[in-house]
């Protein structure tokens, strides 16, 4: 599928409640901190921090629900001839600052997955810029926007950048399963990201 770039997906009222219930989550879940993740059966009733990717994550927020169905049928509606079955699935809170004492970092690769699911990379709010590459192409992205693409079949990343402390990108991803077949790599599509994790400026 192409990338779609979607803008002003949800209300004021939808941004505030959204951030009122991911400040709740911040204030009340313990605190897990790892250089970088050394396990892909995170709980999801704590506080990830992840210095080497100067990154915080929340796995599961308590989004209202009314707002959860808002993206959904969104997403639906525009995938509605391409994929006819789609199923929510894993919603993550994903902060990038100095917070966790690293610089924020996404180096360029395709996402693994033993199903085939969507993403919809949604910006909550930043005072940054850093735009999102998707393959050869870097989406600028405004707060309250996103875009929506199959991270296993299209190399994804963030441009190399140095964040001033007090500097933030703050996002959700949310997931979409389905019913398609899980994208097999190429050696040619291994080849393609080298050469985009090199352009980067990635460490290979």
């Amino acid at each position: 599928m192409d990338v779609v770039l979607i803008e002003n997906i949800l209300s004021e009222n939808d941004l505030k409640r959204i951030k009122d219930a991911i400040d709740h989550e911040l204030l009340t879940r313990p605190i897990e901190k790892e250089d970088r993740p050394s396990d892909t059966n995170h709980r999801d009733d704590t506080i990830l921090y992840w210095k080497d990717f100067g990154r915080i994550d929340i796995r599961w927020p308590k989004i209202p629900q009314d707002i959860l169905d808002k993206i959904f049928n969104n997403v639906k509606e525009i995938l509605k001839d391409e994929y006819p079955v789609l199923t929510s699935g894993l919603v993550i809170y994903a902060e990038y600052s100095t917070a966790t004492g690293g610089q924020p970092k996404l180096n360029a690769h395709f996402d693994i997955s033993q199903a085939r699911s969507l993403i919809l990379d949604y910006q909550l709010e930043s005072n940054t810029l850093w735009g999102i590459g998707v393959e050869d192409k870097i989406f600028d992205l405004k707060d309250n926007s996103g875009i929506l693409f199959d991270p296993t079949a299209k190399i994804h990343y963030r441009p190399q950048k140095n964040f001033l402390d007090g500097e933030f990108v703050k996002l959700l991803f949310f997931r979409f399963d389905t019913a398609a077949e899980q994208e097999v790599h190429t050696e040619e599509d291994w080849l393609r990201l080298y050469n985009l994790a090199i352009k980067n400026g990635d460490s290979v």
